[in-house]
């Protein structure tokens, strides 16, 4: 099966809408996941009770669930 004919099957069947649809997202989803991560670390490095948080998550005295939980 050539791609060609490949890729005209699975527009055919809908899929191939449907996989750029969801890359889309994924993409949409990647972007908003690496700006929230930015903000994030830097909260970390600017609000030392944050600061102390993480390193009580890294020495094993504050579970990481519970840490994020602590923050809401």
């Amino acid at each position: 099966e050539t791609l060609a004919g490949r890729r005209d099957a699975l527009a055919a069947a809908g899929e191939l809408e449907e996989r750029r649809r969801s890359n889309l997202t994924a993409e949409v989803v990647a972007a908003a996941s690496a700006r929230a991560r930015t903000r994030i670390e830097e909260r970390i490095a600017a609000e030392p009770a944050l600061a102390a948080l993480v390193r009580g998550v890294q020495d094993r005295s504050v579970d990481p669930l519970t840490a994020v939980a602590s923050r809401r």
